[in-house]
């Protein structure tokens, strides 16, 4: 990096994790870091932020960019907002190229070309480093990863309290036990333990059959039922992810094939897993491994089966 190049990233850092992870800072609202050549971290916030980005943020400085932003309209400035008195600090600074991610909003991105900065398309990610764990990191993943095994297990509790009705729905007190209860009951579960998990899929039969279904709807015995959920926690915002397959009744020869065929695959993966091994080969291993069981992956009979 140049004396006058500097890193500028601007979104919410609650949906930005390269940002989260530089600037410590969660928002839901989109604000302005930069890193500047000699390494320091500007954060830009409003007045609104600011005293807490002081006490919670990484950044070396906090700069209040509504004061900036004041002397913009006393110019009439066209733009005025928190990226335009970011923009101006940074100039005067002596800043003229900035390092944008992949992701930066695109107008943004031309509104700062028609400003005189040579805007430059980072290749990867701005915070490659995030890839590797800290011993603290690790323990906070494995903090969430806990409260999912023991949320994810309510759901399964749930189904396995179960029992079928005449047509194979699963009943429970007294009422079809649907895909939205034992949905809402995880979440329970996991709001309780501090995290979230929007998105959680509890799909059965047929909507199990297609991947991020969420699932809807009463449950049946005899059918598999996908259980996949991937909390945040909402303290420390890393994730888990975790996803279990189950079946009320007893499962047919058929659906045993499929289990082992999937349990052979996993271990197959598994075995071939270490540093530096080539994702596609492993992949390509998985799937041969299928189509030698009968389960051939591709588009078959209008819909997508397989690995």
């Amino acid at each position: 990096m140049t004396e006058s190049k500097a890193l500028l990233l601007y979104a919410p850092s609650l949906q930005d994790a390269d940002l989260l992870y530089l600037s410590g800072f969660p928002a839901p609202d989109p604000f302005v870091f930069a890193l500047l050549p000699g390494g320091e971290k500007v954060l830009f916030a409003s007045d609104l932020e600011y005293d807490r980005a002081r006490k919670q943020s990484h950044a070396d400085m906090v700069i209040r960019f509504m004061e900036i932003q004041e002397k913009l309209k006393e110019r009439k400035a066209e733009r005025t907002d928190a990226l335009a008195s970011a923009a101006s600090w940074l100039k005067e600074k002596g800043i003229r190229t900035l390092q944008v991610p992949s992701a930066f909003p695109i107008g943004s991105g031309l509104w700062l070309q028609d400003q005189g900065f040579q805007v430059e398309i980072l290749k990867g990610s701005p915070a490659p480093e995030r890839r590797r764990k800290s011993p603290e990191e690790i323990a906070k993943v494995r903090l969430v990863q806990k409260a999912n095994e023991e949320a994810t297990q309510v759901g399964i509790d749930l189904i396995a309290a179960a029992s079928p009705g005449k047509d194979g729905i699963l009943h429970l007190d007294g009422g079809p036990l649907t895909s939205e209860r034992v949905k809402a009951e995880i979440q329970k579960a996991l709001v309780e333990r501090e995290c979230f998990s929007f998105g959680t899929i509890v799909a059965g039969g047929d909507q199990a059959c297609d991947p991020h279904d969420e699932g809807s709807g009463p449950l049946k015995a005899g059918t598999f039922i996908i259980i996949d959920v991937f909390p945040r926690s909402l303290t420390h915002y890393y994730f888990a992810d975790m996803t279990r397959t189950v079946l009320k009744g007893r499962a047919t020869e058929e659906q045993k094939a499929l289990y082992e065929t999937v349990r052979k695959g996993q271990e197959l993966g598994i075995s071939m897993l270490k540093p530096g091994a080539p994702v596609r080969e492993i992949h390509l291993a998985i799937k041969n491994l299928f189509t030698k069981k009968g389960f051939p992956t591709g588009l078959l009979d209008g819909r997508m089966q397989g690995f």
